[in-house]
């Protein structure tokens, strides 16, 4: 179980759903074609692009800006194909974490764009992530902590991860803001993703209490593909 750092929340800006009517509705049916039953997502805008990962029943895919071979503005989608026969979800309602001496995090923002691999964790060895990811875990309850490593605890692939979060309200008032929160883990066997919402949060305390979602499915092989 990790302890919560320090998030650098970035500013609301658009929507999810205003994010997303900005691709192409070309490239958002690729997606949709992907991805089976959607079950949540998550879109933002980054720098002007907009970046966005999606999980459905059949797959999960992330819509990444890229430049294409003459150096025009594209999109990649990295696909993770699942098997939907093996799908669970749980929902999970509980407070926060305790309150700990929270560590200085090293993210800029809210997002981290991409997929970073996280040291694989051996037989007996304790799951390693990057310090951005352990942040955003730390700051959800024990048992999503767990719902989301579990898998991956005696795992020898590297882990890719990426999340996303951001506040409404006022941080500093007496009730508090409101968090959303996404994140997921996925090596070559399993993948797990959280879908959060924190009430109360309050800078130096975090949240009060959070909604939450945990998805957990075998994966399954493919290829990435790529497309304007």
């Amino acid at each position: 179980v990790h302890q919560p750092g320090a998030v650098h929340w970035s500013g609301s800006g658009a929507t999810r759903e205003e994010c997303w009517q900005q691709l192409s509705p070309g490239l958002r049916d690729r997606v949709d074609q992907r991805i089976g039953r959607m079950l949540d997502w998550w879109a933002t805008d980054l720098d002007g692009r907009v970046s966005a990962v999606v999980l459905g029943t059949r797959a999960l895919v992330s819509v990444n800006p890229t430049v294409n071979g003459a150096g025009e503005p594209a999109y990649e989608l990295v696909t993770v194909h699942l098997d939907e026969a093996s799908f669970r979800s749980a929902p999970v309602r509980g407070p926060s974490p305790a309150p700990t001496e929270r560590r200085s995090s090293a993210a800029t923002g809210a997002h981290r764009p991409g997929s970073a691999p996280g040291s694989p964790a051996g037989p007996g060895r304790p799951l390693r992530l990057d310090e951005g990811c352990t942040d955003v875990l730390g700051m959800l309850p024990a048992r999503d902590q767990q719902l989301m490593q579990d898998p991956f605890l005696t795992a020898s692939a590297p882990l890719r991860s990426d999340f996303f979060a951001y506040r409404t309200g006022s941080a500093n008032s007496l009730n508090g803001a409101t968090i959303r929160l996404w994140c997921y883990l996925t090596d070559t066997r399993s993948l797990t993703f959280c879908a959060a919402v924190g009430h109360g949060y309050r800078e130096g305390v975090g949240a009060r209490a959070w909604e939450t979602t945990c998805w957990r499915a075998s994966t399954r092989p493919g290829a990435k593909a790529a497309g304007r």
